[in-house]
């Protein structure tokens, strides 16, 4: 059941300043291109693809607010962009339970 174990860090002490969620209108069919990409890019500790009218959600960690526009710019492509600043993180991790039986 258990398939890895993460590290919680204070980002505060140890990351990036600015975080922000990206949401993206990808147009193309074949998303294997952009999943690569998105694989690379330090700025991207992760990605999801999502239903309803945006294909992608993305959290984009970085030190100024120049990088979102540089790291949004290298993913985007032809897609449409919305990007949401986080101001703080109430909830930002929390352990999740194994369900009852």
């Amino acid at each position: 059941m258990i398939t890895g174990y993460t590290a919680a860090v204070d980002p505060e002490r140890a990351g990036p300043d600015i975080m922000a969620f990206v949401r993206l209108r990808h147009p193309a069919d074949d998303c294997k291109p952009f999943h690569g990409l998105c694989a690379v890019l330090p700025e991207v500790p992760e990605a999801h693809r999502v239903t309803g009218e945006d294909r992608f959600v993305l959290l984009v960690a970085v030190r100024s607010m120049a990088d979102p526009e540089r790291a949004v710019g290298r993913i985007a492509g032809p897609g449409s962009v919305t990007t949401g600043v986080v101001y703080s993180g109430p909830l930002s991790r929390r352990a999740v339970a194994p369900g009852e039986e």
